[in-house]
C-alpha cells in the first residue's frame, strides 16, 4: 500500500510539471506549429505531357501578416483582399511587383521544375519570377500572384504558375490569351481568398483556446 501511495504522488507531480510546461510556453508551441511551405510547379503542357521548365528563379515577398485583419503593412499599403476581384488582384500583384526589390527568399527551379520554400510564416505572400535560367529562358516569364499560406488543402500549399514558349509553333489568338490570362487571375484569387478564409477561421480557433 505505501509503495502505491508513492508511485501515485510521482504520478501526480509528473502530471503536474507537464501542465506547467504547456502553461509557460503555450506560444512557443504554437509558434513552431504555424509555419507552412510553398511549392511551385513549373511546367507546360505540350502533346498531352507536362514538360518541366528549369532554372526559373521565383522570388516570395511576404506582404500581409496573420494578425486576424490580414492587412498589409504600412510599407505597402492596407487592401481588402476579400473583397478584390481577379482584376484587382491582378493589378495589385503587378503594382507590388514592381514596388518590392527585397525578396523574403529566392529559389530555382529542378529538372522536376520544382522549389519548395519550407518553414514559412503563415500570411499572404506575392511569388514574381526574378531570373530565368536553363530552358526557362524559352519561355515567356510568370504573371507575379498572390497566395495564401496557409490554403483550404493546408499548410503545405501547391501551386502551378502558367507561361508560354517564346517561339512558339502556333500561333496564339488574341481571344486565346485574354480566356488564359482571366483564368490564371481567378485562380490566383481563389487561392488567395481561400488562404485568407482559413486563416481567419485559425485565428478564430485559437483566440477561443
Amino acid at each position: 500500500m505505501h509503495e502505491i501511495q508513492i508511485r501515485n504522488k510521482y504520478f501526480r507531480i509528473a502530471i503536474t510539471l507537464v501542465i506547467l510546461c504547456f502553461a509557460t510556453h503555450p506560444c512557443w508551441v504554437l509558434a513552431e506549429e504555424l509555419t507552412g511551405s510553398l511549392t511551385i510547379c513549373y511546367a507546360v503542357s505540350s502533346e498531352g505531357k507536362a514538360v518541366p521548365i528549369e532554372g526559373a528563379e521565383f522570388s516570395l515577398y511576404k506582404v500581409a501578416d496573420q494578425d486576424g485583419s490580414l492587412k498589409v503593412t504600412s510599407l505597402y499599403g492596407e487592401h481588402d483582399f476579400l473583397n478584390m476581384d481577379a482584376d484587382e488582384m491582378e493589378k495589385l500583384s503587378s503594382e507590388l511587383a514592381n514596388k518590392l526589390k527585397v525578396a523574403d527568399i529566392s529559389g530555382v527551379t529542378d529538372k522536376k521544375g520544382m522549389v519548395t520554400f519550407p518553414g514559412l510564416d503563415t500570411g499572404i505572400y506575392l511569388v514574381k519570377q526574378s531570373g530565368r535560367y536553363g530552358n526557362s529562358v524559352d519561355y515567356d516569364v510568370a504573371r507575379p500572384f498572390l497566395i495564401g499560406v496557409p490554403s483550404e488543402d493546408g499548410y503545405d500549399v501547391i501551386c502551378y504558375p502558367k507561361t508560354s514558349p517564346r517561339k512558339s509553333a502556333v500561333p496564339k489568338t488574341g481571344d486565346n490569351m485574354k480566356i488564359w490570362e482571366k483564368v490564371l487571375s481567378l485562380a490566383a484569387a481563389g487561392s488567395l481568398l481561400a488562404g485568407v478564409l482559413y486563416l481567419f477561421k485559425k485565428k478564430g480557433e485559437d483566440d477561443r483556446c
